[in-house]
């Protein structure tokens, strides 16, 4: 709360000591990151949540939930720090799509 930098010290640590347990981190480390850094943390976090997705018997729909809500992360980016990236608008679309394909009736997707 209110330590950003030490917040962002403690994620990459954690992302680099162990990678692939708990993908949360890495959501949570793109939104203290910007630009390609955070869009490689949110697909990092993606590609993690959706190898564990068959594993997650009861929480399908939740783990779902985050993976749209992360495209939805990766669509904001190319509405800020990346907007001016040569494809933007589509890989936009194309975020918010995966959103929806991960999770129809999104409410992060549709707005």
């Amino acid at each position: 709360l209110g330590l950003p930098s030490e917040a962002l010290e403690l994620l990459i640590c954690s992302t680099t000591m162990a990678p692939t347990e708990n993908p949360f981190k890495w959501l949570f480390l793109a939104q203290l990151q910007s630009g390609e850094t955070a869009l490689a943390s949110y697909t990092t976090g993606i590609q993690i949540l959706t190898a564990n997705l068959e594993e997650q018997n009861d929480r399908v729909d939740v783990v779902k939930q985050q993976i749209a809500k992360a495209y939805c992360g990766i669509a904001e980016l190319y509405l800020t720090d990346l907007c001016y990236e040569e494809a933007a608008e589509q890989s936009c679309e194309a975020a918010i799509s995966a959103a929806l394909a991960a999770h129809e009736g999104s409410l992060d997707a549709c707005q």
